[in-house]
Parts: structure tokens; sequence; C-alpha cells
């Protein structure tokens, strides 16, 4: 019963939600573009040799760069190395831009993060364009309260500190059953590309919040987004973006996989050991979800779906005694 009680309640929430109402009238509309998006992904297998071994893994942004029609393309980045001084290149976008196309690199903050913030940063730029710090309240896409620093940056060849001090902003955490996380993020919006390094931000509390802001790590702590054009990166179809990747023999490989692993799933399901079912929804949940995304893309659930398949293969189920080996 409380188990019921709870998915209604939930259930209550999401459908009745003003999202949930919006992308339900956009059905037909959404189902439009997903095909037109898998047309032109598969497009992207040229030869035989794609299409048996695919292109390459993690190859999908670059190939779709190079072959998007229309320009839609939110832009890039890369971590550079230049005398020794590793710094973040932001590449501009080649599609016309609202708030939620921007091209942004972020990384989760503390949840207890509020302003006003010490922002500071060194940044060039090959020509005029508009740099941008945001701290919002989101989780995965769609911003939420933020507090958004602007710079505009100037063409040229040396780099320039900049430093600014914010608004305190209303950065509510939430309640503390349901607290909303805290992002931070660059972003650009301008026609130029522009290299940003040794970033600093304080917040309200006195703690920097910032993990590998000099980026000598690299990438660490770092990964991008686009709340809405982020077609570019993924396929919207997680058979569909292995073929791409890895071509029929990784197609192959993987469904069989996936086949085998439901099938030991549902009879330890039934004759033990109890992880079956947990690990059971766990793959069904992915496969359901890979109906209408590529889930790959993403290293975290990547890895955890590789872990989910592994168990499923190795795990010993325990047939009644009086059953035929």
């Amino acid at each position: 019963m409380a188990g019921l009680l709870l998915a209604s309640l939930i259930a209550s929430a999401v459908f009745t939600s003003f999202y949930f109402s919006v992308r339900a009238a956009r059905t037909g509309m959404d189902m439009e573009g997903r095909l037109e998006h898998w047309r032109h992904s598969a497009s992207l297998l040229h030869t035989d040799a794609d299409l048996w071994l695919g292109i390459g893994a993690g190859r999908f942004p670059e190939a779709y760069f190079w072959n998007v029609p229309q320009g839609l393309f939110p832009g890039t980045w890369e971590i550079r190395s230049e005398s020794d001084n590793d710094f973040l290149r932001l590449g501009p976008p080649r599609h016309m831009r609202g708030f939620g196309d921007l091209f942004r690199v972020s990384q989760t903050v503390p949840l207890d993060v509020r302003g006003p913030f010490i922002i500071q940063f060194r940044a060039r730029a090959a020509g005029k364009t508009y740099a941008r710090v945001e701290i919002c309240r989101k989780h995965l896409l769609y911003t939420d309260d933020c507090v958004i620093h602007g710079t505009e940056l100037e063409g040229g060849t040396d780099w320039q500190t900049f430093k600014a001090v914010t608004e305190p902003g209303d950065l509510n955490r939430g309640p503390w059953y349901a607290p909303r996380l805290a992002v931070l993020s660059l972003d650009l919006d301008g026609g130029s590309a522009a290299d940003i390094d040794d970033l600093s931000v304080i917040d309200g509390n006195g703690h920097q919040i910032v993990r590998n802001g000099s980026f000598q790590a690299g990438p660490d702590h770092w990964f991008f987004t686009s709340d809405r054009l982020h077609l570019a990166w993924h396929a919207k179809n997680l058979m569909l973006h292995v073929l791409i990747e890895h071509g029929i023999l990784g197609l192959i490989a993987l469904g069989i996989a996936c086949l085998v692993a439901l099938l030991r799933l549902l009879v330890a399901a039934r004759h033990g050991p109890r992880l079956a079912l947990p690990v059971l929804a766990g793959v069904t949940g992915i496969l359901t979800v890979g109906l209408f995304d590529s889930v790959l893309n993403v290293p975290r659930i990547t890895v955890w779906f590789a872990i989910l398949l592994w168990i499923a293969l190795t795990i010993r189920i325990r047939m009644p005694a009086n059953t035929p080996a």
C-alpha cells in the first residue's frame, strides 16, 4: 500500500506538471524530429567498412560535425596546452542561439552554495565575443534560479584578467527531502573562440567552489551540455548509435549480450538470488530509455551498463535440486 501511494504521488506530480503537458502536446513534432535525426545519423556510414565495423567508439560527434545539415552545431571545447600551461578553449556555435541552445562546460558545486560570488579568471579571444559564468540550480538540463556574470572579450593574443562580484541572487536549495542541485557553467554567446584559464569562484560562504579551474588536470570535473541542441553527440537511439560507432558486428555482439543477460536474469529472478530483480530492472530500464536515447554517450551510464551486463552474465543461478542440469 505504501508503495502504491508513493507511485501515485509521483505519477500525479509528473503527469500534471507543465513540462509533461508541453512535451505530451509536442509528441508528434518530436517524433518527426527524431526520425529526421535518425536518417541523418545513419547517413554517417559511408563505406562497407563503416557499416560492418563502425566509424569508431566516440567518433559520432566528429562525424556529425562534418556532415551536419543546416550548420546545426552548438559549439566545441578542448583542453589546449601552451608553454606547459593547460587551458580551456571554447569554440563558437554555428547556428542561431537561444539561452537553452548555448553550449556549456559545467561541473556540480555544493548544495549549500549561495551568493554573492567573487569571480576571477584569465581569458583571451580570437575576436569579439561574450563569455559567461553561470551558477544555477539545475539537474542535468533546464536551468532554474541563476546568478550570471557576463564579460565582453575583445579580440587579441594577450591574456587578460577579469574579476567581478555578483549579486546574491536567489539560489534556494529547496526542501531537505528534495534539494535542488547546483551547477557552475562556462559558455560563449558570440561568434569567436575564447580561451579560459585560472577560473576561481568564491561563494557567499567564503568557499572556493571550482575544482580544476586551472585545467591542469585536463577535463577532470568538467562535462559539456546543451539544454536543447544536443543531437550533435548521439543518435537518439541506443542500437543505432552502436551501429554507427561499432558497426553490424558490434551491434550483433551487444544484442547477444543483452539477450543472454535478460534470459539469465529472468531465470535467476525466479530461482534466486535476490540480486537478479534489481539488475533485471536496471538492464530493462536502460534498454527502454535506449529506444529514444543513445545512453552510451554518457561515460558514467556506459560504465554502469557494462557492470549490470557483467553481473547478469556471471550471476550464479540456484536451480532446485530436482531440476535437471
